[in-house]
């Protein structure tokens, strides 16, 4: 009787084990991308060879492409998300007026890193509800 009481709890404890995810899995380590060169994976034309650059006080965006540069300081607030600050906008190397229709601030959040890079999710304040998210690589 007692092991088979035993037995029937250890398959609950295994199973319900099976069920909860490990730290690893909801904490994702976001060291290897704090700072560094990324490639954005999209298929929108316009955003396609998006490169970003990053270090300790800044995010650098480049769009070959649609000939823009957008440049944010960066603030972190946790190990996996940022905010994206003060944007200047170029246009062709000009910088653009400040009152343009691009993002103003970006709210940034990680949520899975592996190998060739990382998930997010991102929001800016100008449409909140409007929540864009992705995979962005590291650039080889």
């Amino acid at each position: 009787m007692k092991i088979t009481v035993l037995a029937v709890v250890a398959a609950g404890l295994l199973a319900c084990s099976a069920v909860l995810p490990t730290p690893a899995e909801t904490e994702p380590d976001c060291t290897s991308v704090r700072t560094g060169a990324f490639v954005l994976k999209t298929k929108e034309k316009a955003f396609r060879n998006m490169r970003l650059l990053r270090n300790d006080t800044a995010q650098i965006e480049l769009m070959p492409d649609a000939g823009l540069k957008s440049v944010f300081t960066i603030e972190w607030t946790d190990d996996c998300s940022y905010i994206l600050h003060t944007p200047r906008h170029y246009f062709m190397e000009q910088l653009m007026p400040p009152d343009s229709d691009l993002m103003d601030t970006v709210f940034v959040t990680i949520d899975q890193v592996k190998t060739k890079g990382y998930h997010y999710s991102a929001y800016s304040s100008a449409t909140p509800e409007f929540v864009v998210d992705g995979w962005i690589n590291f650039e080889k």
